[in-house]
């Protein structure tokens, strides 16, 4: 199945496009003697405060999209991604689950498969949700209980329009849920228009990441707002960080607003695209995101198609495959 997703130029998990851009920031970065010299006397803890920057850097790169209140999100970790944010918040779940009883993680069906996992793997129970059927499902909730999502939706790769009416009603019928809003797409969407409210009350924190925004997953980099503080995190806004991908990021925010390499590349997606709908019909459509496309579920489908299927009505297809494919030249 991997070569017959390889020949359309597609893969079931979603990775990052490396522009060739980035490319050439990395390589100016990497050699900037400066990122010998903050690795320097670090027994004078002068690197203590290195980093803020970056952080600082990302609330400006993202206002207009964003907007975080630096007063309530005032608990900020820089993270490997933000994978070490989310595994550390579900860990955080399970060790209060040997205090208090089982809670129990919620999720849309079909939304980012990690949260599964890292709940699975800390013991944590988890019951998905379908995006329509949310004001039933999530009556009976039980005290400690959290959800996650993602906002643009690693489920089809669009912003949600139904973002604000799901967290309106959080607010209004289940105030006590703590809700994790995922940003790991943010920087990959192709319209500058993009707004995700970070206001709603029962928000407990705000994971980002760079890795789908530049391409960058190898470099780990990312971060955790919250509105508490969370202690096992602590040593990451002292000594446990990257500093020379803390400098990277902030380069290439600082070099690329977030929807300007989306943008440019959005007629390789749609070039991708139309290779999908050549095969599997007019149905295929560009996701927000210039790195998916998806489908909706009609019977019959190619064993490809079902590969792929995200929930039992989207196909999602990740084009960077074919990007590459056409940027660069290169064959699958």
């Amino acid at each position: 199945m991997k070569a017959e997703l390889e020949a359309i130029g597609v893969s079931k998990t979603v990775y990052g496009y490396l522009y060739p851009e980035v490319e050439g920031v990395m390589a100016r970065t990497f050699r900037d003697p400066k990122l010998i010299e903050i690795q320097r006397r670090g027994y004078t803890q002068r690197q203590d405060p290195m980093g803020q920057s970056f952080i600082e850097t990302y609330t400006g790169w993202t206002r207009d999209i964003l907007n975080i209140d630096a007063q309530r999100f005032r608990f900020v970790y820089p993270t490997a991604g933000s994978a070490e944010a989310i595994r550390e918040s579900i860990a955080v779940q399970a060790t209060a689950n040997r205090a208090r009883g089982q809670t129990t993680l919620h999720m849309f069906d079909g939304d980012y498969e990690g949260y599964v996992a890292y709940a699975r793997a800390h013991g944590v129970n988890i019951v998905l949700h379908e995006r329509d059927g949310y004001t039933e499902s999530l009556r009976d909730l039980g005290p400690g209980d959290t959800f996650y999502i993602s906002q643009p939706s690693a489920i089809d790769g669009n912003l949600w329009d139904g973002y604000d009416r799901f967290m309106s009603w959080l607010e209004a019928h289940q105030p006590t849920l703590d809700v994790f809003v995922d940003l790991a797409y943010l920087g990959t969407l192709t319209e500058g228009r993009a707004r995700i409210a970070t206001h709603f009350k029962n928000i407990r924190g705000l994971f980002f990441s760079l890795s789908k925004a530049f391409g960058i997953f190898y470099q780990r980099i990312g971060g955790l707002f919250s509105d508490r503080e969370w202690p096992s995190l602590y040593a990451n806004r002292l000594w446990f960080k990257n500093l020379v991908n803390l400098t990277l990021g902030e380069e290439l925010m600082r070099q690329f607003p977030p929807d300007a390499l989306p943008a440019r590349y959005r007629p390789v997606q749609m070039a991708v695209v139309a290779g999908l709908r050549d095969r599997f019909g007019p149905t295929v459509e560009p996701s927000d995101s210039v790195l998916i496309a998806h489908q909706p579920v009609r019977e019959p489908l190619e064993p490809v198609q079902r590969e792929l299927c995200r929930t039992r009505r989207v196909v999602r297809y990740c084009l960077t495959p074919g990007i590459d494919q056409r940027v660069s030249g290169h064959p699958s």
